[in-house]
Parts: structure tokens; C-alpha cells; sequence
């Protein structure tokens, strides 16, 4: 059993050093065709008046699509502030608010009372089961 498991083992490692040497050979691929290729999407998409989002062309026949995503964040003092000086079913609808404890504060809780309020409002949720080689 402990052979089968020494050879699993080692084929994980050959398999894992393969997957990073063809990510890293794809990721310069890809670096490459975005240099040849992203004039002609920058242009396409001031065309269409996008800041972000994808576009599709085609290339000697062959189609690629250039996509730019967007992330919003928040500033959190400043939309407090607007929800405080909204009425309060408007700043209801309009801002989501969300409430958490983190747990380095929550294990350094010491009232019993205060850590059964915090016990009723907590769920956890574990991960499957993995195996790593170390």
C-alpha cells in the first residue's frame, strides 16, 4: 500500500510541475496575442463607446473576444453617511448593509450570555474533504 501511495504521490508532483510549466508558456501566449491584437479591440471598443465589458472580433478567421471587467467597491463612510441622512425606507431600499463578527473577536468573548446571541446568529459551513501532498 505505502508504494502505491509513494507512486500516486509522484505522480501528483510531475502532474502539478507540468500544469505550472503550461500555465506560465499560456499566460506568455496569451500576453503576446493581447499585444498584437489590443489596437485594434481598444478601437473597437471606443467604437461602441465601452469603458468595460467584452468584445468579440475576427482575425484571419479565427474569433477572440477582449474583455475588461469592471469591480465596484463602495466607500463605506461615505454611503453610512448617505443612509443616515436618507429617510429611512428609501436608505433601506437603496443600501444593502450586512452585518458579520469576525472570529478573532468572537473567540476572545468571555460573557456567556453575549456568546449565546453570537452563537444564534452564527452558522459554519465546512469545506469536502482534500489530500495535499506537503
Amino acid at each position: 500500500m505505502h508504494k502505491k501511495i509513494q507512486q500516486l504521490v509522484l505522480q501528483i508532483e510531475k502532474n502539478k510541475e507540468a500544469i505550472k510549466t503550461f500555465r506560465e508558456h499560456t499566460a506568455t501566449l496569451e500576453a503576446e496575442l493581447l499585444a498584437l491584437t489590443a489596437g485594434d479591440f481598444i478601437q473597437e471598443m471606443v467604437s461602441r463607446e465601452k469603458t468595460y465589458g467584452s468584445v468579440s472580433k475576427e482575425f484571419d478567421g479565427i474569433k477572440l473576444t477582449y474583455d475588461i471587467k469592471q469591480t465596484v467597491t463602495w466607500d463605506q463612510d461615505k454611503l453610512r453617511n448617505l443612509l443616515e441622512s436618507l429617510p429611512t425606507d428609501i436608505g433601506r431600499n437603496l443600501i444593502k448593509t450586512e452585518f458579520s463578527v469576525s472570529e478573532a473577536v468572537f473567540k476572545n468573548q468571555i460573557d456567556p450570555a453575549l456568546i449565546d446571541a453570537l452563537l444564534d446568529a452564527r452558522t459554519t459551513k465546512l469545506s469536502s474533504p482534500t489530500v495535499k501532498v506537503c
